[in-house]
């Protein structure tokens, strides 16, 4: 278990769960309506996406005290040659979630694991812009990406509407 103050000074503890439970329910209930557009991260959809025992994928869960404040799903990988990262080991937060205050709590808490792990370097696709500011303010800096989220026109103005600010679209790294 990792703990590591966010910028509320509130002490976020990240903690190894096997599977996503009953607390990924509640979160998923406390988040869902906080977000214009995500995909559905109930226990279910995340145990089928990420199912118990798959070794390539690590769970958290993200607390602060008493309360459950946000998940994250790690890769941890070593892909020798790869044609980006030659013979780097890579971590990435592939998945999380959290209200959109509790995103530096989740970031933080999720690179520190990484960093705990001897990643050489983080990557983090997140398009929704209070991911993508938890991302800069733990120290990641804006890179290309092969990520493409593309909507009509109608369907981003309803987003950004919906969200008051635009999406970055962004991926971020930071090296270790």
């Amino acid at each position: 278990m990792l703990t590591h103050r966010s910028r509320r000074n509130q002490p976020a503890t990240a903690e190894i769960a096997e599977e996503f439970g009953a607390w990924t329910d509640e979160l998923w209930r406390a988040c869902k309506d906080r977000y214009s557009f995500h995909g559905v991260r109930d226990s279910a959809a995340l145990n089928q996406v990420f199912p118990r025992g798959k070794p390539d994928f690590t769970r958290l869960k993200i607390t602060t005290g008493d309360e459950v404040v946000g998940l994250a799903v790690l890769k941890d990988a070593t892909n020798p040659g790869h044609e980006n990262f030659g013979d780097m080991r890579v971590g990435t937060i592939a998945d999380c979630l959290a209200r959109p205050e509790h995103a530096d709590e989740v970031i933080l808490a999720s690179t520190a694991v990484l960093k705990q792990r001897g990643v050489d370097l983080i990557i983090s696709n997140q398009s929704h812009p209070a991911w993508g500011s938890a991302l800069r303010r733990a120290g990641f800096l804006a890179g290309p990406s092969t990520f493409r989220f593309a909507t009509s026109a109608r369907l981003t103005d309803l987003l950004v509407s919906r969200d008051r600010v635009g999406f970055t679209g962004r991926c971020c790294r930071r090296v270790s």
